[in-house]
């Protein structure tokens, strides 16, 4: 039941914080779950977007006790400071990842360095790129260090009020990434691993130093998540009441679609990985999907040579310049599409 945007399942209140967006246009919804009185919230947003966060909870008749990041992304934990200033008791975080979390500025301080500045001006326009790295220096660099109280595991339960959540480990989009499953309600909050509209991520990860995204560690992660026992998903992309395990389908059968045709245009000769992600992503193109469109590409040349695949390549050609219009193609970019 859905009543003033607030989602009842079986006595768990969930409600959406939308993502406002950044620089990079890929906004990330974070959630805030009650019961018996407390609040957790999943993922903490951009530091922007802390006072919508706490303006969110007060209808809910309580304040935040816990916090929990699915993944170590700015957009995942850039509140967290902010929110544990404002009296949220403790943050929780992936294991493996918690040492990102805590100090995620010193870390985008040192990763500084390796941000390829010529690489950028390929695809985006000076003024973008200025835009993007003063939000980079600004927002990124500066965040301060934070106290993790617990490190999470598979298998571990995260329990706030009348609530069980059993954490399943699914990286992909990022090395050390967490879901949260619901048993008793069939509810699966899943970050960036698992989207209610549009296809997990996992290329390279503009701006974030915590690695690469890995295509043969997500698909194996989706292929999980699709056996658990849940209905309602609710992603970094916006929220569904059923059909959840669909999602895990439809991501598993876009990237055994995108490896086939990759295949193919590989078996015609050596491309660069910006032909062939001309050649996959056909019709017009903003400059952040062009760019995406390559990473994907990359990240699925990365599979194929882990599995012994023989990948001719060519030296990477100029991009061409993308139209800012969004059309959606034969293998368009679904993960930077979200509900309207």
């Amino acid at each position: 039941m859905v009543n003033d945007g607030v989602v009842d399942i079986g006595g768990l209140k969930v409600l959406a914080v939308p993502g406002r967006g950044f620089p990079q246009n890929v906004p990330c919804d974070a959630y805030l779950l009650e019961s018996a009185g407390e609040i957790l919230l999943v993922d903490t947003g951009a530091d922007r977007e802390v006072g919508w966060i706490l303006d969110a909870a007060g209808p809910l008749g309580a304040s935040i006790s816990l916090m929990v990041n699915t993944h170590a992304h700015f957009d995942q934990l850039a509140g967290n400071a902010k929110l544990l200033s404002a009296g949220v008791a403790a943050l929780l975080a992936p294991g493996g990842a918690e040492k990102l979390v805590e100090r995620y500025g010193e870390a985008s301080r040192s990763y500084r360095g390796q941000i390829d500045l010529d690489e950028l001006s390929a695809f985006f326009t000076n003024a973008e790129v200025s835009v993007f790295m003063n939000y980079y220096n600004g927002q990124h660099m500066t965040m301060p260090e934070v106290p993790v109280s617990r490190s999470l595991a598979g298998g571990d339960t995260v329990r706030f009020g009348d609530v069980a959540l059993e954490v399943i480990e699914a990286p992909g989009h990022s090395p050390h990434h967490l879901c949260l499953l619901d048993r008793e309600r069939g509810a699966l909050f899943s970050g960036s691993a698992l989207l209610s509209e549009g296809i997990a991520y996992a290329g390279d990860n503009l701006f974030e130093p915590g690695g690469e995204g890995d295509v043969a560690m997500l698909l194996e992660s989706t292929s999980r998540l699709e056996g658990l026992p849940f209905d309602a998903l609710f992603s970094s992309a916006g929220f569904i009441l059923e059909g959840g395990p669909g999602r895990a389908r439809e991501t598993a059968l876009y990237y055994r679609e995108f490896e086939e045709r990759l295949l193919e245009l590989l078996s015609g000769g050596p491309s660069s990985p910006e032909e062939l992600a001309r050649s996959l992503h056909t019709g017009e193109r903003t400059r952040m999907q062009a760019y995406r469109d390559r990473a994907a590409v990359l990240g699925m040349l990365r599979k194929l040579q882990a599995e012994g695949v023989g990948v001719p390549t060519s030296q990477p050609a100029p991009p061409n310049p993308p139209s800012p219009t969004r059309e959606k193609a034969r293998f368009k970019t679904p993960f930077l599409h979200r509900p309207t």
